[in-house]
Formats: C-alpha cells, sequence, structure tokens
C-alpha cells in the first residue's frame, strides 16, 4: 500500500521518498522496480514506466493514483 503524510511517501510502512527514506531519497527521487530512480516532484513529468506529477495529481504508468486525505 503506498501512503502520504506530507512529508513522505511510503510503500508497505517503507518510506520511499521523504524525511527518513533510508535508499538516497531524500532528496526528490524515489526508488522502484529492482532500484531503478526515477524523479519526483511538481516537474517530474517522465511518463516511461514510472511515477510522475502533473502538479496536483500523481500517476502511474499513466494512471491516476489515489492516496487519501492529504494536507493542504
Amino acid at each position: 500500500m503506498i501512503s502520504a503524510d506530507g512529508n513522505t511517501l511510503t510503500f508497505n510502512g517503507s518510506v520511499i521518498a521523504g524525511t527518513g527514506a533510508t535508499n538516497g531519497a531524500t532528496n526528490g527521487s524515489v526508488n522502484y522496480s529492482a532500484g531503478n530512480p526515477i524523479l519526483w516532484g511538481v516537474n517530474s513529468v517522465d511518463t516511461n514506466g514510472g511515477f510522475y506529477s502533473d502538479g496536483p495529481k500523481v500517476y502511474w504508468r499513466a494512471k491516476p493514483i489515489t492516496l487519501g486525505a492529504v494536507p493542504p
């Protein structure tokens, strides 16, 4: 399960991006699929096989992701 609390992005209980990440992803990158790095942030618009954002929404492989309640 992917969850976000406003400071971190977590997958199955492990922080994958943001404060406290232990995989080098504290500065805006997320590691997935055997460590392949992807950029993460408002300007991450590369849709080649990973996560990206158009600003208000986050997508994975061109499908929108619902993260639940996100602080304003």
